[in-house]
C-alpha cells in the first residue's frame, strides 16, 4: 500500500493498493491481475488507525532527516522508506501474536477473516470479489463456496413473498 492523495475524511476514507509483495515474488510486481489495482473505502476506526500511524511515520522520518513522505511513500514500511521484507513481517506478526496470548495464525488468515465478515453480512458476491481484488465473483465462490451456503429456506420463503403479495 502506498500513500496517495486520497481522501481520509471524517468517516470512510480509501487507500489505493498497487503492487503486491509475496515471498514467492520478491521484489514485488504487478498484481496478478487488473482488479489487483483497486480503491478501498476504509472504516472509520482504520482511518483514525492509520491517521495515528501516519502522523508517528512521519516523525519518525523527520527525526531521521528524511523530510515528509511522497506519492512514493509506502504506508508501512522501513524508516527510510523501504519496503518490508515479508519473512520479517510475518516474524514480526509471530511475535506480535505471542506477546498478547492470541491464538497463532499466519497473517494471510486476516484477509480471509475480512472476507468471511463481508461474506456474513449479505453483502453482493461481486462487491466482495472486487474488494479482494479477485479477478471475478467465480474465484470468490470458488474459495468461499462453503461461506455462501445458507441452506434452501431463503430461496422458499421469496418464493412464497413473491406469489402472496398484493
Amino acid at each position: 500500500m502506498r500513500i496517495v492523495p486520497v481522501e481520509l475524511g471524517q468517516s470512510i476514507g480509501a487507500y489505493r493498493f498497487a503492487p503486491s509483495v509475496r515471498p514467492r515474488n520478491w521484489p514485488p510486481s504487478e498484481t496478478k491481475t487488473k482488479y489487483g489495482r483497486r480503491t478501498l473505502a476504509l472504516a472509520p476506526s482504520t482511518v483514525d488507525v492509520l491517521r495515528a500511524h501516519l502522523k508517528k511515520q512521519r516523525e519518525t522520518r523527520v527525526a531521521l532527516g528524511l523530510g515528509r513522505e511522497t506519492g512514493e511513500t509506502l504506508v508501512f514500511s522501513t524508516p527510510e522508506g523501504q519496503l518490508l521484507s515479508p519473512d520479517n513481517l510475518s516474524r514480526d506478526w509471530r511475535r506480535m501474536m505471542k506477546t498478547t496470548g492470541l491464538r497463532a495464525v499466519t497473517f494471510h488468515v486476516l484477509r480471509h477473516t475480512h472476507s468471511s465478515a463481508l461474506i456474513a453480512s449479505e453483502l453482493d458476491v461481486v462487491k466482495i470479489s472486487r474488494r479482494l481484488g479477485h479477478s471475478s465473483p467465480k474465484v470468490t465462490l470458488t474459495i468461499y463456496a462453503h461461506l455462501f451456503e445458507k441452506g434452501d429456506a431463503p430461496a422458499a420463503s421469496a418464493i412464497e413473498a413473491t406469489l402472496t403479495a398484493g
